[in-house]
């Protein structure tokens, strides 16, 4: 082959990457509301309106909601407590899989993180090596094309069947005041199957066909214990400036940071993505950027708990370095799992769950961070 034609069809190959991963997000929304559809396939006497997934975070009532949330379910084990990889996303006729995005959804028995970011993205985009974002405008595009989101799982039953509805707290592609809040719930059926590892979500609604819309398979992934080791939710206090959780299930644990920006309310609601590129059209990059805001990522704790490393983040040259490190201010004040706290970078994080029976096994598990005079209170 000439080498201007084998030059031309790598610009293509290239070009047709680039185009499948600007319409991820678009191909994940489409699989998710059949296309749109979705809201015809669900009844609106099947929920009220503090059952959509942005009603607690508009209303800015999540720290209560979510308080009340484990009040009414005690200390009921969800049964999707663990770390899941998603091998298969399937509805509207199309798919995506676990050959073509990296997902990490830990779930302990209250609070979520899930991170989802498509492969595509380190092939295409050159990693950064400074903690700023990129200035290229295809970078911060890319980068868009991401989706990380936190809150709580309230896990029920309908009829014995088990069922889950998620509430967020921080979220990706909804961006408070500039974007349009999901009109249904975040709920889904769950079938677990006989190990325990393995599951399928079923979209709550069915389609004119009696069939579920969409579906989710989902496998455990190695050393999460099955969800009945250590299980940790901490979540910034309503005092901080800018929301965060950090879930760890075994041996993996996922962090979200929320937004630092606030914005006015917009004439017109639109999708981070959208949002994205029309301010990098109109060559407002620090706008831009500023639309993500939100940072998450997964890693796995070593074994003998001495390192904490990110190997997924929605900012790419995040991976491979620590999540906690050991000059950093992090002590564990209080005298009782339901009533301690943790303070890290000046900031109070609150124990919302915890599976340890007292406050010097938890210090324990972050004893190595014990380098400057503070974190010796551990």
């Amino acid at each position: 082959m000439p080498r201007s034609a084998r030059k031309s069809r790598n610009k293509n190959e290239q070009r047709n990457k680039l185009d499948a991963l600007l319409d991820w997000t678009s191909k994940q929304g489409r699989i998710l509301t059949a296309g749109g559809l979705a809201n015809n396939f669900t009844p609106l006497s099947s929920f009220v309106p503090t059952d959509l997934p942005h009603h607690h975070l508009e209303d800015k009532s999540t720290h209560a909601a979510f308080r009340d949330f484990k009040a009414r379910t005690g200390n009921r084990k969800n049964l999707v407590c663990g770390a899941w990889d998603r091998a298969l996303f399937q509805g509207a006729f199309e798919h995506s899989s676990n050959l073509e995005e990296a997902v990490f959804n830990i779930q302990t028995n209250t609070l979520f993180v899930d991170i989802r970011i498509p492969l595509l993205r380190d092939e295409i985009i050159k990693n950064n090596a400074s903690d700023t974002y990129p200035r290229r405008p295809d970078d911060v595009r890319i980068l868009s094309r991401q989706h990380a989101f936190a809150g709580y799982t309230l896990q029920e039953y309908e009829a014995g069947r088990p069922v889950c509805t998620r509430h967020h707290c921080i979220d990706w592609n909804f961006v408070p005041n500039l974007s349009v809040p999901r009109s249904i719930p975040n709920r889904w059926w769950v079938q677990m199957d006989d190990t325990c590892n393995v599951w399928k979500e079923w979209a709550y609604g069915r389609d004119e066909h009696g069939q579920h819309y969409y579906c989710e398979r989902w496998e455990r992934l190695e050393d999460d214990c099955r969800g009945d080791g250590f299980v940790l939710a901490l979540r910034k206090s309503e005092e901080c400036d800018r929301d965060g959780i950090l879930v760890v299930v075994g041996n993996h644990f996922n962090y979200i940071h929320g937004r630092k920006s606030m914005f006015e309310e917009g004439a017109e609601k639109d999708s981070t993505v959208n949002l994205v590129d029309k301010a990098i059209a109109e060559e407002n990059m620090s706008l831009a950027e500023s639309y993500l805001e939100v940072e998450a990522g997964h890693g796995k704790i070593s074994d003998d708990g001495s390192e904490w490393i990110i190997d997924c983040c929605t900012l790419p040259w995040k991976e491979g370095t620590p999540f906690l490190r050991d000059n950093e201010e992090f002590y564990i004040e209080g005298n009782s799992i339901d009533t301690c706290f943790v303070k890290w970078k000046n900031e109070r994080w609150d124990v919302f769950e915890c599976s340890l029976n007292c406050v010097d096994e938890l210090r324990h598990i972050f004893c190595f961070i014990r380098t400057d005079p503070i974190s010796s209170k551990l």
